[in-house]
């Protein structure tokens, strides 16, 4: 549906003259940058958002695994040292639970509740 004819249609004045009504039409087309102006700062607010859940979600993980696993991981981050040393991240975000946990063989090492 092309809702620009649709606003368009709504413009007319009721009567049968055809014309336009000028007025409703700036007002219109001012709501319409509004609303759109809303809608990218409700995005770019939640892109801020999302980052900085990454960037801790991260920051954590990487702490838990440098200080807290056994033996500690030196060196870069990779697969093969988190399977040798049995790690584990179970990360639940959904609903009212948002949380990640570390384990190391069964053992919670490293919970980080988010909200």
């Amino acid at each position: 549906m092309d809702y620009n004819l649709k606003i368009e249609s709504m413009l007319i004045h009721p009567t049968k003259c055809g014309c336009r009504n000028d007025k409703n039409k700036n007002k219109m087309k001012n709501m319409n940058t509004t609303y759109e102006q809303i809608l990218e700062d409700a995005v770019s607010r939640a892109d801020e958002l999302t980052s900085y859940w990454i960037k801790e979600v991260n920051n954590f993980i990487e702490e838990t695994m440098r200080n807290k696993a056994q033996p500690p991981i030196k060196g870069e981050l990779t697969l093969g040292k988190t399977r040798w040393r049995g790690i584990k991240i179970i990360i639940k975000n959904g609903g009212t639970e948002r949380y990640v946990i570390i384990e190391q063989r069964g053992v919670p090492i490293g919970m980080y509740m988010y909200d």
